[in-house]
């Protein structure tokens, strides 16, 4: 399949509509604009003119980096796209990060084994990674 990687924000349709697809929980429309709006870097996947995968990174482009929103709609799922989506956003981490940044990124249940790949380790236990969800 042919696979656009486009270095863009999506709009909240778009990016509520994959997160959506993938099983991840719509956001509301007015966190969305801010969020999105405040990325550091995003991609879309499109794949004959529909966004079918996203991917952002976020934080204070200085100290910390944050990967999100990496999602991929599952009829294009392990095919290559989240690859695709991934290499886009480390090469941006590569060249934007700074020696003493901290990249991090918070993976659901089972993908570990997937950011590995890219160089993420999981944290050790006495380090617990810690979210309050509002």
């Amino acid at each position: 399949m042919k696979y656009l990687v486009a270095a863009r924000i999506p709009t909240v349709a778009e990016y509520n509509e994959v997160r959506e697809a993938a099983g991840l929980p719509v956001k509301e429309v007015r966190a969305a604009e801010l969020g999105l709006a405040n990325s550091l870097f995003a991609v879309c996947v499109l794949f004959e003119n529909n966004v079918i995968g996203i991917g952002r990174v976020i934080g204070d482009g200085g100290l910390f980096h944050d990967i999100v929103d990496v999602a991929v709609v599952p009829a294009h799922q392990r095919k290559g796209v989240g690859d695709l989506i991934m290499k886009s956003l480390m090469r941006y981490v590569d060249e934007n990060a700074l020696p003493t940044s901290l990249v991090c990124l918070m993976a659901n249940h089972g993908l570990a084994p997937f950011y590995e790949k890219y160089g993420f380790k999981a944290r050790e236990a006495e380090m617990p990674g810690m979210i309050i969800r509002k």
